[in-house]
């Protein structure tokens, strides 16, 4: 084998290993969110599960979106985790939790309203997130 042989082949796969990775990496930790795509074998309808996870820290988002986008059917859940107790609440779902320091609260529910529906901290009425349900 000739050295230009050689060299070729080192970087080709110098390529395939840099596509590898590009590919198989792991999300970066600022990611917020997931979706789980599940299909209705009786509808054909495709339902999403949208979960989001946000941290508080004296009474401000540290992680975590500020504006959420689903479609209605979804499933969505939102995990929210303070420092401090807090009262959560979505509106127009009409969901609440009480936030214990250092331990995750939790809301699930179907995206069945369309709109904009603003959740927020009821004490210090501080916003966490605006959640759009698209149709």
């Amino acid at each position: 084998m000739g050295i230009k042989f050689k060299v070729l082949a080192v970087i080709a796969t110098v390529a395939v290993l840099v596509g590898a990775f590009m590919l198989l990496r792991p999300q970066p930790a600022a990611q917020t969110s997931t979706t789980k795509v599940t299909s209705d074998q009786s509808t054909g309808n495709q339902a999403h599960k949208q979960v989001f996870d946000f941290e508080l820290t004296d009474g401000k988002v540290t992680k975590g979106q500020t504006s959420l986008k689903v479609t209605k059917g979804d499933q969505v859940t939102v995990n929210v985790v303070s420092d401090k107790p807090q009262e959560f609440h979505l509106h127009g779902y009409d969901k609440e939790i009480e936030l214990e320091p250092g331990k995750t609260g939790t809301i699930s529910f179907t995206a069945d309203k369309t709109g904009q529906f603003e959740a927020e901290l009821h004490g210090s009425k501080q916003q966490v997130f605006v959640l759009e349900v698209q149709p």
